[in-house]
């Protein structure tokens, strides 16, 4: 057996090391883990002032920024019957004020004695909106023409006097979906200037009313103005680092 003199001696030193190393290792963590609250910190600022930016800009209080949204419509009075289609409308908003461009199609289809009647309705309308929360109010200008679709059955169906304006009010009401997506639904009433009128075999079929009505529901996306919005997210962090 080969003697080990030195064996009494090393057991309490490893057990010494071993003890000790635990300690020796831990003691950069538990610097780095000391300066980890300040980085937290900064990030956590940095966060909330982001957090308050977002909050301002749904208030869009001074902030600018373009809307597209795509509508899906039901109308009465300007076709002979009632006409469904879609709207696709494009705004420009800054604080509580926007105005906007819109483009329509609208059909419908009924019948009588001889033949099937379809029509197509065009518009383009100009709207100027006022805001307060999730409600807003807006003042329509709008101009259009209403087609006949003829049954290849028959020639005399026809339009007479296709074109109108009209004059409008519409209430809306939003449902944020996320921080740029918003749903939206609305009511439209028209005064309409201008009497567009369907007629079949030379005899009268329909005359548009004075009166119109649309209701409908949107989805909005928002694109925001980054110029607007980054400088008001430097002075929220400069804000949050302040406070």
């Amino acid at each position: 057996m080969v003697h080990l003199p030195f064996l009494p001696l090393s057991l309490p030193l490893l057990l010494a090391a071993l003890t000790l190393a635990p300690a020796a290792l831990g003691a950069p963590l538990q610097t780095q883990s000391a300066a980890a609250p300040s980085t937290a910190a900064d990030q956590g600022l940095y966060e909330l002032a982001l957090k308050r930016d977002r909050d301002a800009r749904k208030r869009a209080i001074g902030a600018n920024r373009g809307e597209i949204s795509l509508a899906s419509l039901l109308a009465f009075g300007l076709s002979p019957v009632l006409s469904a289609g879609v709207s696709l409308d494009v705004t420009w908003r800054r604080g509580w004020a926007s105005m906007g461009v819109e483009s329509r199609f609208l059909t419908s289809q009924t019948t009588n004695d001889v033949a099937a009647i379809r029509t197509l309705l065009g518009r383009v309308q100009v709207s100027g909106c006022g805001y307060g929360g999730l409600l807003s109010l807006c003042g329509l200008i709008g101009l259009g023409r209403l087609e006949v679709l003829e049954d290849p059955r028959i020639k005399l169906i026809e339009e007479r006097e296709p074109w109108s304006a009209s004059l409008g009010i519409r209430p809306v009401v939003e449902w944020p979906l996320g921080e740029d997506v918003t749903l939206r639904g609305f009511m439209e009433l028209h005064v309409v200037m201008g009497q567009p009128s369907v007629w079949v075999n030379n005899e009268h079929f329909w005359s548009a009313p004075p009166v119109a009505g649309l209701i409908g529901i949107s989805m909005m996306v928002s694109f925001y103005d980054r110029r607007t919005n980054g400088a008001a997210s430097a002075r929220g962090v400069a804000h949050a680092r302040a406070h």
